[in-house]
This record gives structure tokens, sequence and C-alpha cells, in this order.
């Protein structure tokens, strides 16, 4: 039986931050249960996959900001002694 820790995972039970153990048996790539090193919470993970819930997520996740388009503002670039606009050709 292999166990490691999950950084970052709240214990549904007490709360804590990163007391969570996955179990996981010698020869298979899955977890078999999660248990809480701090108050003994522990749950059967058989049958559940990761993308479902049966892994635990962070407490600090934060969904991706949405991108927004930004459209860019020209950039005039006066000349102080001669109180004109220089012309700057691009690239």
């Amino acid at each position: 039986m292999k166990r490691r820790f999950v950084a970052g995972a709240v214990c549904p039970a007490c709360q804590e931050v990163d007391r969570l153990v996955l179990e996981y048996d010698n020869d298979q790539p899955e977890p078999l249960r999660r248990v809480c090193v701090a108050c003994g919470f522990s749950e059967d993970l058989e049958g559940t996959s990761a993308g479902i819930g049966g892994v635990p997520r962070g407490k600090f996740e934060k969904p991706a900001p949405a991108t927004t388009a930004t459209q860019a503002d020209p950039v005039r670039i006066i000349d102080f002694a001669s109180d004109k606009p220089v012309q700057v050709d691009k690239p």
C-alpha cells in the first residue's frame, strides 16, 4: 500500500489543510481511498473517477479569468523643444 499526501487538499470532516492522504494499491494507478491523518476521516474511492470528484480539490483553487479583447490606443510623442508631434513609422 502506497500513501501520497495531496498538497492543498482540505478534509471534508475537520476542514484541515494538507492532511489528506491518498492510498494506492501497489499495482493500481487509481487511488483506493482518501484518509485524513488529523481526524481519521476515511472515504473509499472505488468506482469514482478523478474528474467526478474522487480526488479532493485544493482549497485555494481559483477559476481561470475570462479573457477580454482590448483595443490598443495610439500614442502620440511630442517633441517639447519644437511643440510638434513626431511622426513614428510602424515597423
